[in-house]
């Protein structure tokens, strides 16, 4: 969509990745084979065929702070997706708002991560997806600490968030205000 970094460890500070539309992956940016530093950028509007309609994170280990990300869509991961890390993740200090999935993950989709993820300081709100309204979290080491899943909906399940076959911890996060058939806080299930 708007910026493809691949192989390489770049700094991309304090952008705005806008109304940017790929096929498949990464509708306002796909990162990936590097851990890069993406902090302080705006990303909206962006829209994916597949994953991470904002930005999708694929074989890195790129550090995500001080983020906004608002109305993108994609299948997996409206706002942001990662898959397979080569190293430990940690997204923190970010806003999630508006975003879309038509599968899972409205907000964030976190998915077959060999290494452990941490979502720190994150606040998810109003976000939309049929599993995991706000937050995702698929086959994975995961840590949600700090943060607030608020007003979120998923049409099938998990409002605030979906948890399938994870390991991790919930500390210190609120998952109020959300709406689903089954699970309007969290769905849990291996």
């Amino acid at each position: 969509g708007g910026l493809r970094a691949r192989a390489s460890s770049a700094l991309i500070e304090d952008n705005v990745l806008s109304f940017n539309v790929a096929d498949a992956q990464g509708g306002g940016a796909k990162l990936s084979h590097a851990a890069n530093e993406f902090v302080g950028n705006l990303v909206e509007g962006n829209v994916a065929g597949e994953e991470g309609g904002g930005v999708e994170l694929d074989n890195d280990a790129t550090h995500v702070a001080d983020c906004t990300f608002l109305d993108n869509s994609a299948d997996h991961g409206g706002g942001l997706h990662s898959v397979d890390t080569v190293g430990e993740l940690l997204i923190e200090s970010s806003t999630f708002q508006g975003n879309t999935a038509t599968h899972c993950g409205g907000g964030i989709c976190i998915e077959d991560e060999p290494y452990e993820v941490t979502l720190t300081h994150i606040d998810a709100s109003a976000n939309l997806a049929a599993w995991g309204g706000g937050i995702c979290l698929r086959w994975a080491e995961v840590a949600v600490r700090n943060s607030v899943v608020f007003g979120n909906t998923a049409t099938s399940g998990g409002g605030g968030l979906y948890v399938e076959d994870v390991e991790g911890w919930l500390l210190q996060t609120v998952a109020a205000g959300n709406d689903s058939p089954a699970g309007s806080g969290i769905y849990l299930t291996q």
